[in-house]
């Protein structure tokens, strides 16, 4: 995944599975400059967001990796083995924490994908694959399911955090607050009130410096501090994504994530932002 601003390139760790039972938040602003904002009045996937209703195009990056991973809903086939089974059964049940939720993108597709939805966007969600196939080459699976007459959400199962104001979600616990801070992370244990956790995601960068080796350096100690939430809170058989800036930090990254996960893939969104 490219970044927004020069000389950096970003990817997304995604770390599958994890081997054993059992983040972070720079408050990132960049003023963009006149090419910045013409450019993203002509992104045709920013135009696309808007269209459909979501808050910013990384919603397609999320449905994009998802598609690829089944990570929000994961599948149970007739070949999976009753260990699986068992693992999805609680899945099925967990948290999610999305962390750097604002404004939104990722939380909005979760909150869709987890629960029922009224019938006219069910049928608008087809348009949105259809497109995004035929824009992306990206082909989604995952269908939203219809909310029956006087359904609602039963507890939030999706737990967003961010230093900025989100505007509620359906079904989106939201916490403002640092990350970083033990402070914020009581905040969330509060809310998970003992409940699993199985999925954690990251659309979080630090702050640019313009310097490549110190923001090569917070990349990385955003990274770990996100893995040490996950490590803590992650349920056996959960699934950890999150973004990293490309560096001297790759190796020694996806090495730690190996020591801790069965699979771990490094993916650039068709999606992301190019430059």
């Amino acid at each position: 995944m490219k970044a927004c601003v020069p000389f950096k390139e970003i990817s997304l760790w995604s770390a599958i599975r994890r081997k054993s039972l059992h983040g972070t938040k720079f408050e990132s602003i960049l003023t963009r400059t006149f090419a910045a904002t013409k450019y993203l009045a002509s992104d045709p996937l920013v135009k696309l967001a808007g269209r459909y209703g979501y808050r910013a195009r990384s919603s397609f990056k999320l449905m994009e990796i998802d598609s690829k991973y089944s990570l929000i809903k994961p599948i149970v086939s007739e070949t999976s083995s009753p260990l699986y089974i068992e693992v999805f059964t609680i899945l099925k049940k967990s948290f999610i924490i999305d962390c750097g939720c604002a404004p939104g993108g990722w939380s909005q597709v979760l909150s869709e994908r987890i629960y029922e939805q009224p019938s006219e966007r069910v049928k608008e969600y087809k348009e949105i694959k259809n497109v995004l196939k035929k824009y992306a080459n990206i082909n989604m699976k995952a269908e939203l399911n219809v909310q029956q007459e006087c359904s609602s959400v039963s507890g939030d199962r999706i737990i967003g955090v961010d230093l900025l104001t989100m505007i509620p979600i359906r079904g989106v616990k939201f916490i403002k607050g640092n990350f970083l801070e033990d402070s914020t992370i009581k905040k969330i244990e509060e809310a998970l009130s003992n409940c699993k956790v199985g999925l954690v995601l990251s659309d979080m960068a630090p702050n640019i410096s313009g310097n490549k080796g110190i923001d090569d350096a917070k990349s990385m100690d955003l990274c770990t501090k996100v893995l040490d939430f996950a490590e803590q809170y992650l349920i056996k058989g959960g699934s950890l994504v999150i973004k990293y800036f490309m560096g001297h930090s790759n190796s020694e990254l996806k090495m730690l994530l190996k020591s801790k996960f069965l699979s771990v893939y490094s993916e650039k969104p068709y999606s992301s932002r190019p430059g």
